[in-house]
Order: structure tokens, then C-alpha cells, then sequence
């Protein structure tokens, strides 16, 4: 074994990288909402939730790059993001109520059928999530 997913807050996950002496090469989760701190730490990758794998992609590419206005740059973009990860991320029932209903809606993929027993979405709970996710373009590549 040589590959972890670190799914945990970023000090434990920095600590797993310290005790283990680099044995491991440690991907972080969490949806991404620690991603500037997981490239600090020193994790090798990310594994996003597909909803918006194509933009945490884009702030790891920029956060990882040698330049100061790069790395800038991710971090900005990050933190654009983050109020839409805080949401999504509320608890497993809700992202894969509201984390589901985002993919598919970026993907252009229609309707949305949850699987029982589940949390449904609330009209209000849409209206927050297209509010959050307003400027996010569709996904590339979509058939």
C-alpha cells in the first residue's frame, strides 16, 4: 500500500504525512474545502466530489504552479468557492441530496431522481444552491 486518502481535518492529515515519514503518498477529500491547506501539507492530490471536480482541478493546477501570482490566484479562486463547498458539504445526507442535484445540473443531465430513503430537497434549499452555484459554467465534455 502506498496511497492513502486522507478524509479528515487538515492537522490530522498533516500529522499522518509527519508520522508516517513520507511512506505514503496522501490524497485529501473532504470535498475540497481544505485544498490550499492540503497542497501546503504536502498531499500529492484531491479527490473532489464531481460537482465541481473541474474547478477544485483548476485550483490545484494553480496552487501547485511556481509562481507567486498563480498560487494567488488559486487561493482566490478557492475562496470563491468555498460558500458553495460550506453548503454542499453541510452533512452526507444533504450533499448527496444538493451535491447530486449541482452535477447533474452542470452536466446537463435531467431529471433527478433520489434514491430512498433520502433527504429530499427543499424549495428553499435549491434556491441557495443555484444562488451559490450561479456562476459556475456547465460541465466541458457533456454528451
Amino acid at each position: 500500500m502506498c496511497l492513502l486518502k486522507g478524509e479528515g481535518p487538515i492537522l490530522y492529515v498533516r500529522r499522518l504525512l509527519d508520522e508516517t515519514h513520507g511512506a505514503f503518498r496522501v490524497f485529501n477529500g473532504r470535498g475540497g474545502l481544505e485544498l490550499p491547506a492540503s497542497v501546503r501539507a504536502g498531499c500529492v492530490g484531491l479527490i473532489p466530489a464531481p460537482e465541481v471536480a473541474d474547478v477544485l482541478a483548476r485550483c490545484w493546477d494553480l496552487l501547485c504552479a511556481a509562481d507567486a501570482g498563480s498560487v494567488r490566484e488559486g487561493e482566490r479562486l478557492h475562496r470563491d468557492l468555498l460558500p458553495l463547498l460550506t453548503y454542499v458539504m453541510a452533512s452526507p445526507e444533504h450533499m448527496l441530496c444538493y451535491g447530486r442535484r449541482l452535477f447533474a445540473t452542470r452536466a446537463s443531465i435531467a431529471p433527478v431522481h433520489p434514491r430512498h430513503p433520502c433527504v429530499m430537497p427543499e424549495p428553499f434549499g435549491i434556491e441557495l444552491l443555484d444562488h451559490l452555484a450561479a456562476d459556475l459554467p456547465t460541465i466541458a465534455g457533456r454528451a
